[in-house]
């Protein structure tokens, strides 16, 4: 990671914090560690059992007679558990493997961050749990905090500084920026709102919707416990989705040229009043009404 460092004047808006999140997933590529450059890529901490996934499979030596006893195979019973313990040694070596170089990367993460930003997420409530688990991706977030907020260790109103950020994302504009590179910004800033504010910082609305077309259930069923209750998976699609939405009405309200906002209004409204969806489909009606303009 050398020559990839975190200083304590980067902002929001700059790609600082960007470059150095690559720069970590580079280093875990350079010290072969896939798993790691992966849960990067993704923002999720990975766990044990995502290593250790084998269980040892008893119905292979073990059956049921009618009257509910049970009958044990000795001979294929050794069998079976010694092949599950080679398995499982290869897992938990892997396991191992992982951990050691995600300590690497962790102390190197540190060394490139200057004074001002260590005392910043070292002063941050999350940061012990972070540092016992080896946290990669909490590490991250709390960097991205710190950065958002210019938390340098000093004193700060979290209030103040998260509805700054908030009035920051409403009054962005595109600006001679590209639809591409328009829609990045609008990403960074979507994602900067959500950690402030959490996941359904835009209404819950919005996410119930989606979940009943997700699921294909009547919108009248799905309530907020829905939400709630949904496993990692189904929250990680409804949460894309819900971006997407954000990000994409963003896209089209926030261009700040009066003739295009016409067009695309106008799109819109032969489109039945329906704003994209998604990112690329904002991003094509923009790039189109764009073309149309030259």
């Amino acid at each position: 990671m050398e020559g990839i460092a975190l200083t304590h004047d980067a902002q929001p808006e700059s790609n600082q914090l960007k470059k150095f999140t690559v720069g970590v997933q580079a280093y875990a590529n350079k010290l072969k560690l896939p798993l790691l450059y992966g849960s990067i890529e993704d923002m999720v901490e990975l766990k044990e059992t995502n290593f250790v996934k084998t269980d040892l499979d008893t119905t292979k030596y073990m059956k049921e007679k009618d009257d509910g006893t049970a009958v044990v195979d000795e001979v294929m019973k050794e069998k079976v558990k010694a092949k599950w313990v080679r398995i499982n040694n290869r897992e938990l070596d892997l396991k191992d493997k992982y951990d050691e170089g995600k300590m690497t990367v962790w102390n190197a993460m540190h060394l490139q961050c200057d004074d001002p930003v260590l005392a910043g997420i070292r002063d941050n409530i999350r940061y012990e749990k972070a540092k016992e688990d080896v946290a990669i991706i909490q590490l991250l977030r709390i960097l991205k905090d710190v950065i958002n907020k210019g938390q340098f260790g000093a004193q700060h109103d979290d209030i103040a500084t998260s509805l700054k950020q908030c009035q920051n994302f409403f009054n962005l504009e595109k600006g001679n920026q590209s639809v591409a590179q328009f829609a990045e910004t609008l990403v960074e800033h979507y994602d900067m709102q959500i950690d402030l504010f959490g996941q359904l910082a835009f209404g819950e609305n919005l996410m119930l919707d989606i979940i009943a077309a997700c699921r294909g259930a009547a919108r009248s069923s799905i309530k907020l416990k829905t939400y709630y209750k949904g496993n990692e998976r189904e929250k990680a699609e409804w949460a894309d989705k819900y971006k997407h939405n954000i990000v994409a009405r963003f896209m089209v309200l926030h261009c700040n040229n009066r003739s295009i906002r016409d067009k695309t209004d106008e799109a819109i409204r032969l489109d039945n009043g329906r704003y994209p969806t998604t990112i690329q489909a904002a991003s094509a009606l923009l790039t189109a009404t764009f073309a149309k303009r030259i």
